[in-house]
């Protein structure tokens, strides 16, 4: 997965930049074909201008890459509120678990998930 190496940095980064401001932390799993990722932006409009910049530079670094052209997204992202309490948790646990079903021995052990940045250790 030479491609979801740079996601992960790129979510990383996001993350690092968010801790060190005054903006709520991000978690975020790839997986082959998709992924998650869990903000709160300070404002609702930076969700969808971060997601336009994160998905067209992903996708144009791609197309340079494989000399390809075309769509390789299914579509526009899905987003949905999440409530601060037990909810938050059974999202993020949700998240973080998800490759232990079928790519991981543990959550733990998947190489392109925050938890490998050393985030939400109490989460799995």
């Amino acid at each position: 997965m030479p491609q979801a190496s740079r996601l992960r940095s790129v979510f990383i980064s996001f993350g690092l930049r968010q801790e060190t401001s005054s903006d709520e932390a991000s978690w975020f799993c790839l997986l082959p074909n998709h992924f998650y990722l869990v903000l709160e932006p300070p404002h609702q409009t930076l969700l969808s201008q971060f997601m336009q910049w994160l998905l067209t530079s992903h996708v144009r670094r791609y197309h340079k890459h494989y000399g390809s052209r075309g769509h390789i997204w299914q579509g526009r992202f899905k987003s949905f509120s999440v409530q601060r309490d037990e909810h938050l948790m059974t999202v993020l646990r949700y998240v973080l678990q998800n490759p232990v079903r079928t790519l991981s021995e543990t959550a733990r052990e998947w190489h392109w998930s925050s938890l490998k940045s050393g985030r939400a250790w109490s989460l799995t």
